[in-house]
């Protein structure tokens, strides 16, 4: 395996990139299908923001970072070193630990900026031998340095990037060694990663240059020298280097104060966006379309500057970033998928070619759907980072998240496309392989679909914390239950919404259901550690809520954490909105405190309830009774104050479906045909 690895270095690195996107693609779909709104019932919060999590691990650092090492070997074909099969394991070992912690529930998830972390030891040597193997790789390039940076454009930006590598390493471990610890681990984190992330975005858009002018020199015969380095390209190139000096001032300053996010700002802004715009002047003269390499350039500028104008044009903390980053990271990716086109046809091991040359047209057209879904979501105020639906005031949101599984079916479809014929050209794999390799990818990508970890709560104990009622009287929660099937409500009394719609329903079916106090008995329990006595008092006038079988009851936060955490039930705070996002759901417990059954939506219904009671009474558990997908074809209406059928959601989710069946229909066939 060593000879192996030493003799085919650009090969060995195309296959850890390939790893590093299929599994960049497989969270991609199941973080997108959380977000659709008639599929986000079958993902748990918890599991969402740990994909979510690898899923930016993989897209930003990883995929394309092993390809930055990738591209190198093509200039640098000779470069040789001892450590070449050490920093590939540790590459290789990087992406396998990182992708487990995307099915194993270890640690915690902080979705901060530029690298998502999941705080636990299995992340931390992933990521750190990642670096490593990254440090090996740049440390056997640098002696042909002076050779590059005289031939022309590419062997300038080649060196450029390598220099922009070293800075953002060295940011990184500096900034570990100055930024103090705090309690707030999430903005500990961020201060971490602020600098050398941005750094980051330099060593991109040189790569995303360098990949553009490759696929302009093979669109174009008469390029074939590639661009010589003239006075603009000179100035563009010394410019693109030396904005990255602003943002080391970051070591001396707060790097995520407001005075420090303008100065990155106005160096992303001027410092990345002119000498990007100057490159692509000069490229958009010299390419020919209606070829492949024309055609992939083509859309990885459009997908670009669609991320660059949203920019341009005022981002706020929601769903319009996110757009702006998938467009600038899409667009990088789209021209790397053309480079890969043209390794594996240099290396004579390119198959399905035809299948290769429409690739990346599906891709990016999936990408810009999806790119400016989440712009007009987050025009209608879709938060970022947020799992569920509780935050929607404009019903226009779900049209836009809907019409995002159009966006997300076609790009992954692209994405699995590239990934089939990659793994073809790199692998000799039979025709029974494949079928077996496409069918596991599919179990794989089914098993995301699961019921919120009740496999792992059904049959446990609730937290039995020292609760306070709307009395001011103290009891533990077992002494509240008494031995009864209980029907244990979490909420918070200041909720706009979707809490107060849960707590009159609940009161409107147990009137009908009769029993209270006698079958079984209900707590309605607030996770907001602002709320007092007098809000409980309040919130239980409001409903007019019996508080002998009724209880309405909260904690300090240390046991609101403990009962929150018995129950899988994630909460987390919105500051854009003010607002707590949380699911929509009641626990069913029974007499002696262990979890029956979880019964979602804002509507539960009386036969499901009378079931639960009767199962709770004799200490069973079942899967919990989905009503997501009927909940989801309502939707609030800020007016009238009540749920009203969106049948324009119901449309577009048929819609959806039937482009989606349609879509991988022709792929199936397309496979089979071949």
């Amino acid at each position: 395996m060593s000879n192996w690895i030493s003799r085919n270095l650009n090969i060995a690195w195309l296959i850890l990139a390939i790893v590093a996107i299929s599994f960049t693609g497989f969270f991609a779909v199941v973080i997108s299908f959380a977000r659709i709104p008639a599929f986000s019932v079958f993902f748990s919060a918890t599991y969402f923001y740990r994909a979510l999590c690898v899923h930016v691990v993989f897209a930003m650092i990883i995929w394309l970072m092993m390809f930055t090492v990738c591209m190198w070997h093509q200039y640098v074909p000779e470069a040789r070193s001892r450590f070449d099969t050490m920093a590939f394991l540790f590459a290789l070992i990087s992406c396998v630990l990182i992708a487990s912690l995307g099915f194993i529930n270890l640690g915690e998830s902080y979705l901060n900026d530029y690298l998502p972390v999941i705080s636990h030891p299995v992340f931390w040597i992933g990521i750190m031998l990642f670096f490593i193997s990254f440090i090996l790789s740049i440390s056997k390039f640098l002696p042909y340095s002076k050779k590059l940076i005289q031939k022309n454009t590419e062997g300038q930006l080649v060196v450029f990037s390598m220099i922009v590598s070293i800075v953002m390493i060295a940011a990184g471990v500096i900034s570990y060694f100055i930024t103090e610890q705090i309690a707030d681990n999430k903005l500990y984190f961020l201060r971490i990663f602020w600098v050398p992330g941005h750094i980051q975005q330099f060593l991109n858009a040189f790569i995303l240059l360098l990949s553009w002018h490759l696929l302009v020199r093979k669109s174009n015969p008469d390029f074939s020298e590639g661009l010589q380095l003239n006075t603009w390209i000179k100035i563009a190139n010394a410019v693109l280097l030396l904005s990255i000096v602003p943002i080391l001032f970051g070591f001396f300053v707060d790097p995520v104060s407001p005075a420090f996010k303008l100065l990155t700002i106005f160096s992303y802004g001027v410092g990345l966006g002119v000498p990007v715009l100057i490159h692509t002047i000069f490229l958009i003269r010299k390419v020919k379309f209606g070829n492949f390499a024309g055609n992939t350039f083509l859309f990885s500028v459009i997908l670009y500057y669609t991320g660059i104008f949203i920019a341009y044009g005022g981002m706020k903390s929601d769903l319009r970033i996110t757009a702006h980053y998938h467009g600038v990271v899409a667009a990088l990716t789209v021209a790397l998928m053309g480079v890969t086109y043209f390794i594996l046809k240099k290396n004579n091991i390119l198959k399905y070619e035809k299948l290769a040359r429409i690739q990346p047209t599906i891709f990016s057209i999936g990408m810009i759907v999806l790119i400016l879904c989440l712009f007009f979501a987050g025009y209608y105020g879709a938060p970022r980072k947020t799992f569920g639906f509780n935050w929607i005031v404009n019903k226009s949101v779900l049209s836009d998240l809907n019409f995002l599984a159009i966006g997300a079916t076609l790009s992954v479809s692209g994405g699995m496309l590239f990934i089939f014929y990659s793994v073809s050209s790199l692998f000799k794999i039979r025709t029974r392989q494949k079928t077996v390799l496409l069918i596991s990818v599919i179990a794989l990508i089914s098993c995301s679909f699961q019921t919120p970890n009740e496999n792992n709560f059904l049959g446990k104990q609730v937290a039995n914390i020292r609760v306070f009622n709307s009395k001011a009287e103290s009891f533990f929660l077992y002494d509240l239950i008494k031995n009864k099937p209980t029907i244990l409500s979490p909420v918070y009394t200041k909720c706009p919404h979707s809490c107060s719609v849960i707590t009159s329903n609940l009161k409107s079916v147990v009137d009908e259901m009769g029993g209270l106090g006698t079958n079984f008995q209900v707590i309605t329990f607030s996770f907001d550690t602002t709320d007092a006595v007098t809000d409980l008092k309040t919130f239980g006038e409001r409903w007019k809520l019996d508080e002998t079988n009724w209880n309405i009851v909260s904690a300090n936060g240390n046991d609101i954490k403990k009962l929150l955490s018995s129950i899988d039930f994630d909460i987390e705070w919105n500051n854009d909105a003010e607002q707590y996002d949380h699911p929509n759901l009641v626990v069913m417990v029974t007499p002696t405190g262990k979890i029956s059954r979880y019964i979602y939506g804002i509507t539960p219904k009386v036969h499901d309830l009378n079931i639960s009671v009767i199962e709770a009474r004799n200490e069973q558990t079942s899967v919990g009774v989905f009503d997501g997908l009927y909940i989801r074809c309502f939707a609030w209406d800020p007016v009238s104050k009540t749920f009203i059928l969106d049948s324009s959601f119901i449309t577009e989710v048929a819609i959806s479906f039937v482009t989606m069946v349609a879509i991988l229909f022709y792929f199936v066939r397309l496979y089979w045909k071949k």
